[in-house]
């Protein structure tokens, strides 16, 4: 018997590829036909949310949309709900049930229960990666509200208030419906913007995308996108602005992008924010990075980045995001050359010709979590010629040890420390970079592709780098393009 999120009956029990006996979320109303690279129930994985692309557990984008939310929900509670004890487990079960029959098959409800489950499962069992798992449940009933155009006001969750798309109020499962909300509450994180200005670090002002104020400045349209083929969001709209305050410490760059235009013009998906200072004598460079809470904001709206109901902030970045995990180098924005960046970044070099982001060296330590990537400025130890910063190599010229106007890639290592190996970096930008190939077959467009024509050798001691492999291991480079490292696995 099915009954809205609950699947009943042995006859179930036996299908489902969830493993958890009783109980699975079935989505009935609104599930496709499962796809290739999902279990037979449909159930999804998610192994990242960044810059609005989801990423399935096999590191490929995919696309949120109504029945991929459902999914992910789903693959949230089938991993939480294993961890309960057994009279948790029957107390959730009965609950959960409960508020499925409240949601009588009704999407926006379903939905809405779904979350509730999710919250309650992580307050109850308080999950290792808790961060993670709050951010991503967060990010899938918000981006649900941007689709059916009502987006979720996060005070209001904090609250006790449902989503405006839904008519349930709903309460924890563990505690009798004793609590109002169990979301929130949202407090601004201003010890994390002190701890950056206090490294120089300049603070991004309020923005208003569709009206900027006096000191944002528009760099104009992002066309790149490093982490997804272009046909998946063949309507996304990408703009960069950047804000240089009057005394030059920095510069702060923010990306807001809209999924779709078309569909959901109003919608804002994806809204990360770095700044980062400039490197002055006594004092080296830093760089602070902020990123959207939700995963559907307002256009409209003048969107403050100390208000934590909108924005996450290290050390309340999920673990599933780490921002360093991709912005390494000799500077934060590196990683996406020739691209609407380089306009913003050229503006404070316009205006600050003797130091800036060109002329000097700028390697920055970010101000995030110790365990993320660290943009270790350490030089390889010495190797044979096909080490990726020995002479010849493209190390040798963009390594640590790469002179002055060196010293654009980071320390990356599959056999390192935990901070050395950069997965997205090796994934996304590095691939990026050395192709330039831009079609829906191999949608990677990147800026250093006559790179892998004059120094294949360091190139492929780069990608091996990235691996964790160098040649003469005796171990084959993975040939296979554009995913040749998402589908390998590190020795």
């Amino acid at each position: 018997m099915t009954n809205g999120l609950v699947t009943e009956g042995k006859n179930a029990m036996a299908r489902t590829s969830l493993r958890c006996g009783a109980w699975a979320f079935a989505f009935s109303v609104f599930m496709a036909a499962p796809q290739p690279g999902y279990a037979a129930d449909g159930v999804l994985k998610l192994s990242s949310t960044v810059h609005g692309i989801a990423l399935d557990e096999n590191n490929q984008p995919i696309v949120l949309d109504e029945t991929n939310i459902a999914r992910a929900q789903a693959g949230m509670i089938a991993t939480l709900r294993a961890q309960l004890d057994k009279a948790s487990l029957a107390q959730f079960d009965a609950a959960a049930k409960a508020n499925a029959d409240k949601a009588a098959g009704k999407q926006g409800d379903l939905v809405w229960a779904n979350a509730v489950a999710i919250q309650s499962l992580i307050q109850k069992i308080q999950p290792a990666d808790a961060t993670t798992f709050l951010t991503q449940n967060l990010k899938l009933l918000t981006r649900y509200g941007g689709l059916v155009d009502k987006p979720v006001d996060l005070q209001d969750l904090a609250a006790g208030k449902p989503p405006s798309f839904s008519v349930l109020s709903l309460s924890g499962l563990f505690n009798n419906g004793r609590d109002t909300g169990i979301f929130g509450p949202f407090r601004p994180f201003y010890t994390y913007n002190a701890k950056c200005e206090a490294a120089g670090v300049p603070l991004p002002p309020p923005l208003n995308v569709t009206t900027p104020s006096a000191v944002w400045h528009s760099a104009g349209e992002q066309t790149v996108s490093y982490l997804e083929p272009p046909v998946q969001h063949p309507h996304k709209y990408s703009r960069m602005f950047y804000y240089i305050p009057a005394d030059g410490s920095g510069i702060c760059v923010a990306n807001p992008i809209i999924e779709d235009k078309v569909a959901h013009p109003t919608s804002i998906n994806a809204f990360g924010v770095i700044c980062q200072s400039i490197a002055k004598p006594g004092k080296p460079s830093h760089a602070c990075f902020w990123d959207n809470a939700v995963d559907s904001m307002p256009v409209s709206t003048t969107h403050n980045f100390s208000n934590a109901a909108e924005f996450n902030a290290p050390p309340n970045l999920p673990n599933d995001n780490q921002c360093t995990d991709c912005h390494s180098g000799s500077h934060a924005y590196i990683v996406m050359p020739g691209t609407a960046i380089d306009t913003a970044l050229g503006a404070y070099d316009s205006t600050h010709p003797v130091a800036n982001f060109h002329s000097q060296n700028n390697w920055f330590t970010p101000l995030v979590q110790p365990t993320w990537p660290q943009n270790n400025y350490a030089a390889y130890p010495p190797g044979p010629s096909t080490d990726p910063n020995a002479a010849g190599s493209c190390g040798a010229c963009h390594g640590p040890n790469g002179g002055f106007f060196g010293k654009t890639l980071p320390k990356v290592s599959g056999l390192g420390s935990p901070q050395d190996k950069l997965f997205k970096f090796c994934s996304f930008i590095l691939p990026n970079f050395m192709t330039g190939v831009h079609d829906p077959a191999n949608y990677y467009d990147g800026a250093m592709k006559s790179e892998a024509a004059s120094h294949p050798a360091g190139v492929t001691a780069l990608y091996n780098a990235c691996h964790g492999i160098f040649l003469g291991s005796g171990k084959p480079f993975p040939a296979t393009q554009p995913a040749w490292l998402v589908h390998s696995n590190p020795p």
